[in-house]
């Protein structure tokens, strides 16, 4: 025997249960007549033996017998056969003993005979599966013939030679991530690694699967991490494979919280409200995310002009209203107004392109500017005497337009009846537009469509002043010096206006006449006023209409009042905000803009007294006929002429007396 079988021969049974037309001996007790077939069982087994055939080389095998309804008969007696027994021999109990390498069938009688075929192996000595190390890659949403891999198991024997017709028992460690079936093949489930481990009787060996997503990296980019609510942004996501090439993917975008921000199957993201929201894209299970702040949309800082006002949003966006005759808004008219059939704008409309990014702006009669968050100048509206400072005159401007001075930065600006000034970052002053009357203060009174430098006292460019603060009014214009706080003067006197204690017309600085230090400083048409930095309010020139309180014009500043902190002033009519947040006003009422609530607003007050609504406000500005604050809350209103929509509440026509919430931002 040992001359027929290779060392550690295996014996595989492949056990086929057979109902056999021939007939055989019946030993069982159970009538021929009942028996309609015999099976054998198991259909398929694994046995080991080596060169010399052990006692437990055994292979059990059982018959069962059907009766003709299908039924299991009581047989307990067979009688068992092998065709070929030098192959194997079978005992009177069914139990098989190998005796070479070979095939034989192994039979079963009650009258009826089952059959089944034994093979006998050369036995194993070690299991080897291929390949040891893989990596399956896999996608979304379910699984894809891609996402499978088949190893491949081989049975040795002691000379490395391969036993055929081994059966395997394959098992994952990790189920969760891999699942293997009877075949060897892999299927993959989730990421992660599992180990898969093959079994013939007590030889195994194991390989181990790493599974991946398709995509190895995903990137997603959003064009602002800040917006406004109501905003529209559109997302971006890019996929990279595992050689950094882009993957063409589809994506599944989700959002942290719907109540701020929702998002579409593309990646456009709608901001509902204020509030921090992150975007998550996912392809082939891999994720990245992005983060978006949407801010309130709402004013920060509203400035107002002749019948139009203009405002600044969070991210420096501009938006204007009112009347737009001239372009003054910045933007397309979308209103007539019923006064003249004008066009107007009679909501906050955001300034048309470029749509620079402001830190400042200001509105004056027929024409605003403002400064973007790099210090650049832009303005825009009528430029019939040059204002809009970009070197043309008589021409008009309906979005905003890069004023022409040559490397200057600036930090603010003002803007007056027809002409403006601003401040560079060291604080030289700059003036342009109409200078009929000095006030563009370079000592030669001709107009200018550029910015030009203010000169010194002594008119010599060489000895200009650097100043904290300017205000540009109707025709002249002041400022307020760095470090001494000292308010200077320049432009149209006739009323006392300048402050310095003459009616002359100036085209230099002049020093107003007080040893004051100044923090604020407003110019209006024939009268200024001013706060120290103590927060005493003074205020100078024609009193006409009450609107510098007192009795009498003054040709130096004269005393309103303490406790303020800022103060703006209108035609013939002024606004101070006091260090408590309330607005006092005193003057012209002829539209209602000194906000006390009346039902007809008419006449002047020369009394001070706070506007209705009882807000605490943290700014004020005032125009020709109309001022707009902002509270506390972060709220902005408007009062005073509504005739071309100068108060931004969707309506016109009419005057309103008391603060009027200004629409949302467009």
């Amino acid at each position: 025997m040992k001359s027929l079988l290779r060392p550690l021969a295996v014996v595989t049974a492949i056990l086929c249960a057979a109902c056999s037309a021939e007939t055989g001996p019946n030993i069982s007790g159970v009538p021929a007549f009942d028996i309609r077939r015999v099976e054998v069982s198991p259909m398929v087994d694994t046995i080991f033996i080596p060169d010399t055939v052990r006692a437990t080389d055994r292979l059990q095998f059982t018959a069962k017998a059907f009766g003709l309804g299908s039924e299991v008969l009581p047989v307990n007696r067979y009688v068992w056969g092998a065709e070929d027994t030098t192959i194997a021999v079978v005992d009177s109990f069914g139990v098989v003993t190998p005796r070479r390498v070979g095939s034989t069938k192994i039979s079963a009688s009650a009258t009826r005979i089952g059959e089944a075929t034994i093979v006998i192996l050369p036995a194993a000595n070690r299991v080897v599966v291929s390949p040891t190390v893989d990596t399956i890659f896999f996608d979304d949403p379910g699984v894809t013939a891609a996402d499978t891999a088949r190893l491949l198991a081989q049975t040795l024997d002691q000379s490395n030679a391969v036993v055929p017709g081994v059966r395997y028992a394959w098992q994952s460690a990790a189920p969760t991530v891999v699942a293997v079936d009877s075949t060897g093949r892999v299927r993959a489930l989730s990421a992660g690694s599992a180990t898969i481990s093959v079994r013939v009787g007590a030889l195994q060996a194991t390989s181990l699967m790493h599974v991946l997503p398709v995509v190895k990296d995903v990137r997603v980019t959003s064009p602002a991490t800040s917006v406004l609510d109501g905003d529209t942004l559109q997302l971006s996501a890019a996929a990279t494979d595992y050689s950094g090439s882009a993957v063409n993917r589809t994506f599944a975008w989700t959002t942290s919280n719907a109540s701020v921000a929702t998002v579409d199957a593309n990646g456009r993201a709608i901001f509902v409200s204020p509030g921090s929201v992150t975007f998550t894209a996912t392809t082939a299970f891999r994720s990245a995310v992005v983060s978006v702040t949407a801010l309130r949309r709402d004013l920060v800082a509203a400035t107002v002009g002749d019948q139009f006002a203009c405002g600044i949003a969070p991210l420096g966006r501009g938006y204007c209203w009112g009347v737009d005759s001239v372009g003054q808004v910045g933007a397309a008219a979308d209103s007539a107004c019923i006064v003249n059939a004008i066009n107007c704008v009679l909501a906050p409309k955001r300034l048309a392109a470029p749509s620079p990014a402001l830190a400042e702006v200001d509105a004056g009669s027929e024409s605003a500017c403002g400064i973007d968050l790099v210090g650049s100048l832009y303005c825009w509206g009528s430029s019939r005497f040059g204002q809009v400072g970009n070197g043309r005159i008589g021409v008009l401007f309906s979005s905003p337009q890069l004023a022409t001075v040559r490397n200057e930065r600036f930090s603010t600006v003002s803007v007056g009846g027809s002409h403006a000034c601003a401040l560079n970052l060291t604080g030289l002053a700059f003036c342009w537009g109409a200078d009929d009357f000095g006030q563009l203060g370079d000592n030669r009174q001709e107009t200018s469509s550029t910015p030009i430098p203010v000169v010194g006292v002594s008119g010599l460019e060489t000895d200009a002043l650097r100043y904290s603060a300017i205000s540009a009014g109707s025709s002249h214009t002041c400022a307020i010096e760095q470090g001494t706080g000292r308010a200077y003067c320049w432009g149209n006197g006739a009323a006392g206006q300048l402050g310095n204690g003459a009616t002359d017309t100036l085209d230099t600085p002049r020093a107003v006449s007080s040893s004051l230090a100044f923090s604020r400083i407003a110019a209006g048409t024939d009268h200024t006023c001013a706060v120290t930095t103590a927060g005493a309010l003074y205020c100078w020139g024609n009193n006409s209409a009450g609107q510098l309180s007192g009795s009498g014009s003054q040709l130096v500043p004269a005393l309103v009042g303490t406790g303020y902190r800022d103060v703006t002033v209108g035609e013939q009519f002024t606004c101070a905000l006091t260090t408590s947040g309330e607005i006092r006003c005193f003057g012209s009422n002829s539209h209602g803009q000194l906000g006390r609530g009346e039902g007809n607003p008419s006449g002047t007050a020369s009394n001070v007294a706070a506007i209705v609504g009882g807000q605490s406000w943290r700014s004020v500005s005032a125009g020709r006929r109309s001022v707009c604050a902002i509270d506390t809350a972060g709220d902005a209103y408007c009062w005073g002429s509504n005739s071309y929509g100068a108060l931004g509440n969707s309506l016109q026509a009419a005057v309103r007396s008391s603060p009027q919430r200004v629409a949302r931002l467009r």
